[in-house]
């Protein structure tokens, strides 16, 4: 949905997969989930953040709570948002991410 919205989209199905692309690439913003198969997506950023300066992450989980919030918000992560999740409040995010133009 938010390729044809106009945004570039690279999605990955692991830390992995994350990495390899934060290595490749640069963005705007990152949306991660908390449960990926080899790890766990605030982990992931904490590690891969540094390459990617002025980029705002997003998490997304079907297990929002303050624990998670608080640890999504010592790794530098934006917003936790919860699954399933608002197409609205995304895109309100994303845009909020990218700044004025």
């Amino acid at each position: 949905c938010l390729d044809r919205r106009g945004f570039i989209v690279t999605a990955t199905g692991s830390v992995r997969e994350f990495r390899a692309s934060l290595a490749a690439s640069r963005y705007a913003a990152v949306l991660l989930d908390l449960s990926l198969p080899d790890g766990d997506g605030v982990e992931a950023w904490r590690a891969g953040r540094d390459c990617q300066p002025g980029a705002t992450a997003f998490l997304m989980t079907a297990q929002a709570g303050p624990e998670v919030a608080e640890r999504a918000g010592q790794a530098g992560i934006a917003a936790v948002l919860d699954k399933p999740l608002r197409v609205s409040e995304l895109l309100a995010l994303l845009a909020s991410a990218a700044g004025p133009e």
